[in-house]
């Protein structure tokens, strides 16, 4: 090789002369199917003992209904549905009656004697309170039912935004530290 081959790959201004790729073999610079993976270094032995912190040990020593699961949020999940279920109907007639009462007051009639049976009956210190039921004439108008509807999503609407709202701080809320 003479001088004059300074584009060669056997001349010094090659990396690999220059020592600038120590490591690798002439064919890995020569061959382009080489696989540079096999260069890799293989990992350590697997045989490591793993780490235990003493948060994991504390969490391990407390009992199964204090430990940290995702079963947790399953069984709250159940909870809230079955309430949301049970308070459905009753929150559809409130809703009903109070646009009724404002869209259509003709539909109900005023009872200065309250009546027991009702949307909700509470006892009270002036006796009992009832909210009575709309009227079938209140149920079955397509005003009122839209309007009831329109009611029902707002207040959802405003719920979920509440919640998208305040979430990052409930979470916050509820790390616990051991």
């Amino acid at each position: 090789m003479t001088s004059k081959d300074s584009g060669s790959l056997a001349t010094g201004s090659h990396p690999r002369a220059a020592g600038g790729f120590p490591n690798l073999p002439e064919t890995a610079i020569l061959d382009p199917g080489f696989d540079s993976t096999a260069l890799i270094p293989a990992p350590e032995s697997s045989n490591e003992i793993p780490v235990t912190t003493a948060n994991e040990l504390e969490r391990e020593s407390l009992p199964w209904y204090k430990r940290p699961s995702p079963a947790w949020v399953l069984v709250g999940t159940f909870f809230a549905a079955i309430s949301i279920a049970a308070t459905l109907a009753p929150r559809v007639e409130v809703y009903i009656k109070l646009v009724c009462q404002e869209i259509r007051p003709e539909y109900e009639a005023f009872d200065l004697v309250p009546r027991s049976g009702g949307v909700m009956d509470w006892p009270s210190n002036l006796g009992t309170v009832t909210i009575p039921r709309p009227s079938p004439k209140c149920q079955a108008d397509p005003e009122v039912q839209q309007a009831a509807a329109s009611i029902g999503a707002l207040i959802t609407t405003i719920m979920g935004a509440l919640s998208c709202l305040t979430a990052g701080w409930w979470g916050k809320v509820s790390i616990i530290t051991l």
